[in-house]
C-alpha cells in the first residue's frame, strides 16, 4: 500500500487502541456517530451511497442507503468514518473551489481499507478484471490502486 498516507495509519492505529474495537459499527459508536438507512429516493442520496454530516450542534451523522449488501455497507460506513475523522473541516471543504475534492475521496478510501484490513493477494485474483476483483472485495474499483502503487 502507499506510504504516503502512513498519518492515516496512525490514526487508525490510535483510534483502534482507544476504541478497543475494529468494528466499524462500535467504532461509529464509540464517536457518537449516528447511522441513518434511508431508501435511495432521498435527496442526499441522489448521487451516492452515503452522505456524511456535521451539524451546527455538532451532531454527526451518515445517512447511507438501505439496500447496500452488507459486506459493501461496511466499506461505505468505513469510508464517510474517514471523512469525519480525517477532513473535520468538510463541509467548508465541499464547498470551496478550492478543494481537490479527489484528495479527500481518495483519503477516505484509503482510510475504509485500511481501518476494515483488507488485503489482496494478487496470485488468487490473477486474471481477473478490476472491476472483478472490486466486487469480490466489495470496494470501489478506484480504490484498487492502492494495492497496485
Amino acid at each position: 500500500m502507499s506510504t504516503n498516507y502512513y498519518w492515516i495509519d496512525e490514526i487508525i492505529e490510535g483510534l483502534l487502541e482507544e476504541v478497543g474495537s475494529n468494528d466499524i459499527n462500535d467504532i461509529l459508536d464509540y464517536l457518537g456517530i449516528v447511522t441513518i438507512k434511508d431508501n435511495s429516493k432521498n435527496v442526499l442520496l441522489s448521487s451516492s451511497d452515503a452522505f456524511y454530516i456535521r451539524n451546527i450542534d455538532g451532531v454527526e451523522t451518515i445517512l447511507i442507503r438501505d439496500n447496500l449488501p452488507a459486506i459493501f455497507e461496511k466499506y461505505v460506513l468505513a469510508h464517510e468514518l474517514g471523512h469525519a475523522i480525517l477532513h473535520v473541516d468538510i463541509m467548508d471543504a465541499a464547498y470551496s473551489k478550492f478543494t481537490i475534492k479527489n484528495k479527500l475521496e481518495k483519503e477516505a478510501d484509503y482510510f475504509a481499507i485500511r481501518i476494515l484490513n483488507i488485503t489482496l493477494d494478487k496470485t488468487e485474483l490473477e486474471g481477473l478484471t478490476k472491476q472483478q476483483i472490486a466486487g469480490l472485495l466489495q470496494i470501489k474499483v478506484d480504490s484498487l490502486d492502492f494495492f497496485i502503487n
